[in-house]
């Protein structure tokens, strides 16, 4: 019994230890992120509100980082939240991390969470539509009257980073490209 102990205690330390480890490579990667943030609320009646906005420079220190209320051009307000994620397993085999977005709209209870799979770099357009900026998109329908449905569309795109590598490997940030 003793011994079946002890390896669950080293199994349970090796597993912090890992966290830990990747918490610490995840922050040497990315110093300080920027958003796009587009909203585009519906109730196909009556009013109609689509906006984009940029957030500041966002730090990446926490685990989940907080900003005030983000306001998208009077269109929706709320707070943003994001967490920098090297998962085991990505929804995208040629990406490296997960960018988890959470937005607090104040159209809705719950907030609009989303997952951008990214490389940290841009994407190459894939055609003329597409976009450079690695992002996500998610849509919820409200009940708003008894037969009266609202559409809210998100889109969440990273716009801007600064990395921050404490390796002594070379890494130029695009701002640094002429």
């Amino acid at each position: 019994m003793a011994t079946q102990q002890s390896v669950l205690v080293l199994v349970l330390m090796f597993l912090v230890f890992q966290i830990s480890e990747q918490k610490n490579a995840l922050k040497a990667v990315i110093e300080k992120m920027s958003f796009l943030i587009s909203v585009n609320h519906d109730d196909h009646i009556f009013q109609r509100c689509s906006a984009t906005s940029q957030t500041p420079m966002l730090d990446s220190d926490g685990p989940l980082n907080k900003t005030n209320a983000v306001n998208i051009s009077g269109c929706d307000s709320g707070k943003f939240m994001f967490d920098v994620k090297h998962p085991h397993w990505l929804p995208d085999p040629r990406a490296l991390l997960v960018v988890n977005v959470h937005f607090y709209s104040s159209y809705l209870d719950n907030p609009v969470v989303c997952s951008i799979p990214w490389n940290i770099s841009y994407q190459f357009p894939a055609g003329p539509k597409s976009s450079s900026l690695p992002g996500c998109f998610t849509k919820t329908v409200q009940l708003v009257d008894n037969a009266l449905y609202m559409e809210h569309c998100f889109y969440f795109k990273i716009y801007d980073w600064i990395p921050h590598d404490t390796n002594a490997k070379p890494f130029l940030h695009h701002s640094e490209l002429k």
